[in-house]
């Protein structure tokens, strides 16, 4: 203390830093001490501790008063108590902001591309046409997954086989709905649709779709899918992969030029050849820009036409592996994945990662993931986040 008997800045500074740089200050410490079935490794949570895991989950925040108080009399511990704040909190719009933080998540959505980094390029130029795109293209093209997301999962209380089948358009921006050629939702209206088949779900807007440059990129569509919609999982490329590639005739297609890298050595046909390339050549009906098209224009670094080459989107997917039927595009690819009941197991995957902040273990996860799964395949997008909350793990801590 200073004379007089007032505390010094800098004991209050250091005080306010000790609270700051606390554990239980800055992560959530969970130490319910009864064991479950005698377990040495398995605990339950206390009230307290399971209303900041559900408030936190999905609210992103701590429990609000209703919540603190049924952990205070212990109730939160009863089924229909949980029952009722689980109802609660995901009719908050808080709950809303936090699963769209999972779809941006999933989907990659923060990290497309400014696509008009290259407005100055002549051979860009070319590409673009007459409705180059703007600078906030790339963000319309992010909201507009969510706007469809947040649509199956809190408006209409949708399946997990809309997000990839649906024909209806949630593009608000008029830039990105005069890139599709529709016109753009509006406000309290139904979203309008695209000609069946043209653009179904997910993998075939805008989002999904885009590159920086001119050029799509199969390979990078491939391994998205594979990993994203599918789960798979592909091994690193070897080393070297991207050591003494091909001289390629300037005027081949992008398919073309991913077969001769990729397919024509050993060490990586394999993969290549059977998992990734025919998923990305399915998804070759859309540009780099994401627009529908029947062929592709090559052109040099002036924009000058070298060729022009009839898009070949028909592959061997192999969805399952094994699978050796042979389809076309985009309307047949969402197609194969839905009917192979990978979707709402990936799913199950992809939503315990972000709500455990973790990756799944086989073993230990297997019958949370199984719950999960169940709920997505059968109850829909709402069912399939409740899952988490109502598995006995989301209730218990382990060491």
């Amino acid at each position: 203390r200073e004379p007089g008997g007032s505390v010094a800045p800098v004991n209050v500074e250091n005080v306010i830093a000790g609270l700051l740089m606390a554990p239980g200050f800055l992560y959530h410490l969970e130490s319910g001490v009864r064991a479950i079935n005698d377990r040495e490794d398995l605990f339950e949570l206390s009230p307290h501790e399971l209303a900041a895991r559900l408030s936190y989950h999905f609210w992103d925040t701590m429990p609000d008063e209703a919540l603190w108080a049924a952990a205070l009399d212990g109730s939160l511990l009863e089924a229909h108590v949980f029952q009722a704040e689980l109802d609660r909190l995901l009719a908050d719009p808080r709950a809303q902001g936090t699963i769209e933080n999972f779809y941006r998540q999933w989907l990659h959505l923060d990290n497309l591309p400014q696509l008009d980094m290259f407005k100055n390029d002549a051979r860009w130029k070319a590409f673009a046409g007459d409705q180059p795109p703007g600078p906030d293209l790339h963000r319309a093209m992010s909201q507009e997954i969510v706007e469809l997301a947040n649509h199956f999962t809190w408006t209409k209380s949708g399946q997990v086989h809309d997000l990839l089948r649906t024909n209806l358009s949630f593009a608000r921006s008029g830039e990105l709905s005069r890139h599709y050629g529709i016109a753009p939702w509006e406000e309290g209206a139904d979203p309008p649709a695209f000609p069946a088949g043209e653009r179904p779900g997910i993998l075939t807007r805008g989002a999904g779709l885009v590159t920086a440059s001119g050029n799509t990129r199969p390979i990078m569509r491939g391994v998205f899918v594979r990993h994203a919609i599918l789960c798979d999982e592909l091994p690193a490329p070897p080393p070297g992969a991207l050591d003494n590639l091909p001289s390629l005739d300037p005027g081949v297609s992008g398919r073309q030029a991913v077969v001769e890298i990729t397919e024509a050595s050993p060490a990586c046909a394999g993969c290549h050849q059977a998992h990734i390339n025919p998923i990305g050549f399915m998804l070759e009906g859309y540009d780099a820009l994401g627009r529908r098209r029947n062929e592709e224009v090559v052109r040099d670094e002036k924009g000058e036409v070298l060729a022009v080459h009839p898009v070949d989107d028909e592959a061997v997917p192999q969805i399952e592996e094994g699978d050796k039927r042979s389809a076309r595009g985009a309307d047949e690819l969402t197609l194969r994945i839905e009917e192979s009941g990978k979707f709402p197991a990936c799913m199950a995957r992809q939503y315990l990662r972000f709500a455990m902040a973790r990756h799944e273990d086989d073993e230990l996860d297997g019958c949370m993931l199984e719950r999960m799964r169940r709920a997505f395949a059968t109850g829909g997008l709402q069912a399939g986040l409740r899952a988490v909350a109502t598995d006995p793990a989301f209730w218990r801590r382990s060491f």
